[in-house]
């Protein structure tokens, strides 16, 4: 399955199941965590039906992980009385648990495996010593994320600790960018994968376009917080 598919689904399943991921969000994190647990015992011991090996690629792969971050991260670039942010932003704390659950998926997985190869990691391609050195930093960073995006947690919280922690999910999220392109980018230019390199312009395409929307939010934002001080008596 490719990232394009994974980010579709991904959208219309977040559409379709909005109020019952409100109100029972908890079966949703156990249907997630079950999905990741199949997803890499599958990757061991693939299944003969390839549209089961295309969902299980697709999770242990990091692409469905990435596909939720994305939804949950562009949700921040719409205007806080649009229609788009009025839908999404009510669960997407709870999209962001579900993302975390999915990268989680792709994370600890490859991390044992390099553990395991410890001693040789430096003879590895730079593309893999890079990715691994990236998942590392995610995953120290996706823990503290995860877990302060729970309401009992956030609750117990300074509200503007909370809002300080939460900023380093934009580092997270373009750090996950460099990571994937890391594992991609030289295999594809390589062997001259299509398929590849089409994932790598969509990633690509998705990043920019992110980074020039939310920096055109904040400096909208900033205008309209200047705007309202200066329209106070």
């Amino acid at each position: 399955m490719s990232f394009a598919v994974s980010l579709f689904v991904s959208i219309a399943l977040a559409m379709l199941l909005r109020n019952p991921l409100k109100k029972v969000p908890a079966v949703f994190y156990t249907i997630a965590v079950v999905m990741c647990i199949a997803a890499i015992y599958l990757t061991w011991n693939p299944p003969p039906v390839i549209f089961m090996r295309s969902i299980v690629f697709a999770i242990q792969k990091g692409q469905v992980g990435f596909s939720l971050f994305t939804l949950v991260m562009f949700i921040g670039v719409f205007r806080k009385n649009s229609g788009i942010r009025r839908f999404f932003n009510p669960i997407r704390a709870e999209l962001s648990i579900l993302a975390s659950i999915f990268i989680m998926s792709h994370l600890v997985p490859y991390f044992l495996n390099y553990v395991a190869l410890i001693a040789s990691i430096f003879s590895f391609k730079i593309n893999v010593t890079l990715g691994f050195a990236l998942g590392i930093i995610l995953l120290i960073l996706l823990i503290p994320l995860t877990v302060t995006s729970f309401n009992a947690i956030k609750k117990r919280m300074n509200a503007s600790t909370w809002k300080a922690l939460q900023r380093w999910s934009y580092v997270f999220f373009i750090l996950a960018y460099i990571h994937a392109i890391s594992f991609l980018l030289v295999p594809a230019m390589s062997n001259a994968d299509a398929a590849m390199i089409v994932n790598i312009i969509l990633y690509s395409s998705i990043i920019v376009i992110y980074c020039i929307l939310r920096l055109r939010r904040a400096i909208l934002d900033k205008r309209e917080l200047t705007a309202q001080a200066s329209s106070l008596p």
